[in-house]
């Protein structure tokens, strides 16, 4: 097992345990946009996903029910809390085409040309090395293969998370430290030009995006993603390669 982004990987294991506590209010901010970007997919019976960031399973589930029993559906995390919680969901669940690995994007070894497509729902702002994660990710997709994601937009754009914000302002005089806009957070890519350039780095080919804001956010303060979609440009057909 091999890990580079060993920042977020303690980071993750630090507030995993809140994280779960705080799942079902958190799926309520992440749902709709999630399931938008997943259905952009168009997945269909027997393909293989990569689920990037899986967390706690719930995607990994949903994408394991689109590409059915012939399919399968690889889930990863850099954060062992967050999939004990998957493995759990899995097995209750009954799901036999679901694997989930504990794993760095940045570096883990997927093979090539292994999967159809590839999924995560706010999972890839926190990459110290985004070009050559979504590169890594890439490689593994076939030609032709789908890459679809939702993270967030701007703070400026969440209230959600600007009006806590600034209430410590009022009170301490200055805003509560934030990464750099290259830096892993949140909101690393909430610039699309910067995602465009990145997704250009990793090597992918035409890129769409679709912005989504709901008012209903959390503790009804109102959220905004976008989704970016990306294929792998088609090269000369390759043998399929055996289960990962």
């Amino acid at each position: 097992m091999s890990f580079v982004n060993i920042e977020q990987a303690e980071f993750w294991s630090q507030v995993a345990p809140t994280w779960l506590e705080q799942e079902e209010q958190l799926e309520m901010a992440a749902g709709l946009p999630g399931q938008q970007a997943m259905d952009r997919l168009k997945l269909l019976p027997g393909q293989r996903v990569l689920d990037l960031g899986c967390g706690s399973g719930r995607t990994t589930l949903e994408l394991a029910s689109a590409v059915g029993p012939s399919g399968r559906v690889v889930g990863l995390d850099i954060a062992a809390e967050m999939l004990t919680r998957a493995q759990k969901r899995a097995a209750q669940a009954g799901a036999g085409n679901i694997k989930f690995l504990h794993a760095d994007v940045q570096v883990h070894d997927f093979g090539t040309d292994r999967f159809d497509a590839a999924y995560s729902r706010f999972g890839v702002m926190f990459f110290a090395d985004p070009a050559a994660a979504f590169g890594n990710v890439r490689r593994a997709l076939r030609p032709g293969g789908a890459l679809s994601f939702v993270c967030w937009q701007s703070v400026f754009d969440n209230e959600w998370m600007l009006i806590p914000g600034a209430a410590v302002a009022s009170v301490t005089g200055s805003l509560p430290p934030m990464p750099g806009p290259a830096e892993p957070g949140p909101f690393s890519l909430a610039d699309p030009g910067r995602v465009r350039a990145v997704l250009d780095a990793a090597g992918f080919g035409s890129v769409a995006f679709r912005s989504h804001c709901d008012p209903r956010g959390p503790d009804l303060r109102g959220c905004c993603s976008q989704h970016a979609s990306r294929r792998r440009p088609r090269g000369a057909p390759r043998s399929r390669p055996a289960d990962p």
